[in-house]
């Protein structure tokens, strides 16, 4: 498995698109839709902002906690670094599970709040930003651990096929995710 371009802007799209096994694919959270021109298969973008919603076919404006599509759906959902932005996670990942045909995929991608480099900004009292888009009047919610999160995942109905990290050394990386990477990339199976 390769994952040809994962570094630099777009790099955890590339990621994420190298493990889609699945179609059709719901991008949830899926703003200027990176991932629509790598996966080659039936594309569906959801985004609750309709101003960074790129401009083409399949283009729904929705909130995460109210698809509007048929339940049982899609093979595959991806949700890239939109689920820390989410107040009820568990609300989420069961909407996410209901438009999920059983055996599809998701594939989840969220920042680490103990990637190494965040812990040591906390221990200096700092706050580990998780995107530009993080402001004291907005922007990310929630921090996940790849132990905090996990147990989350298994009562939702996700079982998890793998873990993988974005960025350089990615392949180190995925030997600890825990500590070593920036984002955890989940490769989930629907039970």
């Amino acid at each position: 498995m390769t994952f040809a371009g994962a570094v630099g802007p777009g790099h955890r799209v590339a990621v994420a698109a190298a493990l889609v096994r699945h179609s059709p694919v719901l991008d949830v959270g899926a703003g200027s839709c990176l991932l629509e021109a790598r996966v080659g298969a039936e594309y569906v973008a959801v985004d609750i902002a309709p101003q960074v919603l790129q401009p083409g076919r399949n283009r729904v404006v929705a909130d995460l906690l109210h698809l509007p599509v048929r339940s049982g759906t899609f093979g595959t959902v991806t949700c890239i670094s939109s689920l820390q932005y989410v107040v009820d996670v568990e609300g989420a990942l069961e909407e996410v599970r209901r438009v999920t045909r059983r055996g599809g995929q998701l594939l989840l991608l969220v920042p680490n709040l103990a990637f190494v480099r965040n812990r040591l900004k906390l221990a200096r009292g700092r706050i580990p930003w998780c995107s530009p888009a993080d402001t004291w009047r907005g922007g990310t919610v929630r921090y996940f651990t790849l132990a905090d999160l996990q147990p989350v995942l298994e009562r939702s109905g996700w079982k998890i096929v793998g873990v993988h990290c974005s960025g350089r050394l990615r392949r180190m990386r995925r030997r600890f995710p825990s500590v070593l990477g920036a984002d955890l990339l989940f490769d989930l199976e629907r039970v």
